[in-house]
C-alpha cells in the first residue's frame, strides 16, 4: 500500500476506535506510524486491505497491530481463494462423474455466488479457456470484480453448500 492509502486506512481506523490511544492527536502525529505500518504492508493492495480493516472493525474491540492487520489481509485472501477452489474442485467432481460445465452450472441454484460468478464471465463456456484448462485465474478476476462492486454477500459462501 502506499502512504496515500494507508492514511485512509488510518482515517477509518480512527472513527471505528475512537478512544484508541494510539490515535490521539489525529493523523498530522501519526506521520512515523503510517510511514512504518506503510513500509510493513507494501505488498497488500488497497482494496485488500479495506477488506481486512473492514473484518478488524466487526471482531476487534482495540486497533490492530500490523500483524493483526497483515493476518486479516490474509484471511480475506485466503478466503477468496477458498472460494474459487472450491468452485472448481465441485466442477472437477461434476466432469469425474460423466457431467459437463453446462450441467454443472444448470445443477447450481440461480443465486448461488457461483453461477452468478459464471453468469459475470460470460457464461460457463468461459469456465475453460483456449486449450481446454481451467479459467481458475478468469473465475477469481470476475470474482474479485463482483466483490469490489460491493456484492460482498457473495464472500465467504461455499460451493459445496449450493450442490445439490
Amino acid at each position: 500500500m502506499t502512504r496515500k492509502e494507508m492514511t485512509e486506512i488510518f482515517s477509518v481506523m480512527m472513527l471505528a476506535w475512537p478512544n484508541a490511544e494510539m490515535f490521539k492527536g489525529g493523523i498530522s502525529v501519526l506521520g512515523p506510524t503510517i510511514e512504518l505500518w506503510t513500509a510493513c504492508t507494501e505488498d497488500i493492495d488497497f482494496w485488500t486491505g479495506k477488506q481486512a480493516v473492514l473484518k478488524l472493525c466487526r471482531s476487534s474491540k482495540y486497533p490492530p497491530t500490523i500483524a493483526e492487520f497483515i493476518g486479516k489481509a490474509k484471511e480475506f485472501k485466503d478466503e477468496v481463494r477458498e472460494f474459487v477452489m472450491e468452485t472448481f474442485w465441485a466442477l472437477n467432481s461434476e466432469q469425474i462423474l460423466g457431467g459437463t460445465c453446462e450441467s454443472f452450472y444448470k445443477s447450481l441454484p440461480a443465486e448461488s455466488p457461483a453461477k452468478m460468478v459464471i453468469d459475470a464471465m460470460g457464461g460457463y463456456q468461459y469456465l475453460t479457456d483456449n486449450d481446454d484448462s481451467w479459467n481458475i485465474e478468469g473465475f477469481r478476476r470476475a470474482y474479485c470484480a463482483m466483490l469490489r462492486a460491493n456484492n460482498t454477500s457473495l464472500l465467504g459462501r461455499s460451493t459445496r453448500k449450493e450442490l445439490p
